[in-house]
């Protein structure tokens, strides 16, 4: 019998204010915006990775609130995402080049505007926003 292979990711949508938290990932050239998150270390909650996650990734620290989507996605490994709705505790952006391009504060009126690198980005996003 084989085993199967998964792997979960977990993410934040990070909110201040009226503002949200997107990166520009490497996963595309330009400006090709995602909520930030990765996956989860052996061991860790999905909330303690999407908190990590966000911090590596713009140095905000962040705290999560509530699960607003999960997803499954097949490729060369079964993919769990969660994403998080999250709100801001403090720090400045200060991004990892290693980890992404770009981080950014946007508001709702800019959605119509942003290229997303996923699919299900702004589904996401519209969720988050909507609970608030």
């Amino acid at each position: 019998m084989s085993r199967k292979v998964h792997t979960d990711g977990a993410f934040a949508l990070v909110v201040h204010q009226d503002k949200f938290l997107l990166t520009n990932t490497h996963v595309m050239a330009g400006e090709f915006w995602s909520i930030p998150g990765g996956v989860v270390d052996s061991g860790e909650s999905l909330e303690e990775a999407a908190v990590r996650e966000v911090f590596e990734e713009t140095g905000i620290v962040s705290r999560t609130t509530q699960l607003i989507h999960e997803i499954s996605v097949k490729t060369t490994k079964d993919l769990n995402l969660s994403f998080f709705l999250a709100e801001y505790i403090s720090g400045s952006i200060s991004i990892d080049p290693a980890e992404v391009e770009s981080a950014e504060w946007f508001q709702a009126a800019d959605l119509e505007n942003l290229r997303f690198a996923y699919d299900n980005t702004l589904e996401v996003i519209q969720k988050g926003l909507a609970t608030l």
